[in-house]
């Protein structure tokens, strides 16, 4: 199945390594973007609400793949970014 959405790309990414997406949603994704960036901006880690979601509490090891992916996904963007796309 090809993803058409960002949450769409990191839930089939998670399902592939074989984790349960229970509680991945947009709330999440949303929460979690958000600080990221702003921990990219400020280089303080300050993941307060994402830390209050349903899926880093209830479903932490698909949590840790999840930043797996997301490390991945960043470092593709900054390539593209660097190469001018």
């Amino acid at each position: 199945m090809a993803a058409n959405t960002l949450l769409g790309f990191f839930k089939d990414g998670l399902t592939r390594q074989g984790e349960n997406t229970k509680y991945f949603n947009r709330d999440f994704l949303a929460k979690y973007i958000t600080e990221n960036n702003e921990h990219k901006k400020t280089g303080i880690a300050d993941y307060t609400e994402t830390r209050k979601t349903d899926f880093y509490n209830k479903n932490s090891c698909a949590y840790c793949v999840f930043l797996e992916l997301y490390s991945e996904y960043r470092a593709a963007m900054d390539r593209l970014a660097a190469a001018g796309f």
